[in-house]
């Protein structure tokens, strides 16, 4: 479990627009975005980044207070300081009682011998 600098997002928006802000939980507390632009319209892309400085636990993608939220494409650049990783999504739908798990742990070293 790796300490995370930065993590940056970017979420496509399918048939089922976000009306509400996006919410991201780091470590089960809603973090603040740096930077963010775009919107989570009907085939728009949102991307923020954040800086939680702090051993992840949990990195969560927050369901809409009311209504359904398609995603269709999401990507998100994690960087611990050492080498940054990019994990790509498959596409999925939120609730209002869902979340979608965005915590990949970094790859493996490889070594040349």
């Amino acid at each position: 479990m790796p300490r995370v600098e930065l993590l940056s997002v970017s979420v496509q928006t399918g048939a089922h627009a976000l009306t509400a802000p996006v919410r991201l939980e780091f470590n089960g507390h809603v973090l603040p975005a740096n930077t963010a632009s775009g919107s989570t319209g009907v085939g728009e892309t949102y991307s923020a980044s954040f800086a939680p400085r702090s051993m992840a636990h949990s990195v969560r993608l927050m369901g809409p207070p009311e209504g359904r939220w398609a995603v269709t494409r999401c990507t998100v650049t994690i960087d611990t300081g050492i080498v940054p990783y990019t994990v790509e999504f498959e596409p999925f739908e939120l609730g209002p009682k869902d979340a979608a798990s965005l915590w990949a742990e970094p790859p493996e070293p490889v070594f040349d011998v």
